[in-house]
């Protein structure tokens, strides 16, 4: 969990103290953000990648579905399990959860 407490914090500010314990409190204790995923009635692709870029994520190719983007920060072969958490409007984070 230590390298997603830092982006969560980063990303949410003083929400994330919550959202933390909540995943604690139900034994999720997730390690990575696996991708991000934009709304698309709320979200360009232009508007997504500088989000991305303002929080430090990578913004190479995008998956364009019929109601959002995703950008994939890792291989979702890497994950054993996944959780989405919406983090805000428009923004969904896809937590990843190690073999």
């Amino acid at each position: 969990m230590a390298s997603l407490i830092p982006i969560l914090i980063r990303v949410l500010g003083s929400v994330a103290v919550p959202l933390i314990g909540k995943l604690i409190g139900q034994g999720l204790i997730p390690d990575e953000v696996q991708s991000v995923i934009f709304d698309k009635k709320k979200f360009t692709v232009s508007q997504a990648k500088k989000w991305l870029t303002r929080n430090n994520f990578k913004h190479g190719k995008v998956d364009v579905k019929p109601h959002y983007y995703r950008f994939r920060q890792h291989l979702p072969s890497e994950y054993k399990r996944f959780r989405m958490e919406r983090i805000e409007p428009g923004v969904l984070f896809v937590l990843g959860f190690q073999k």
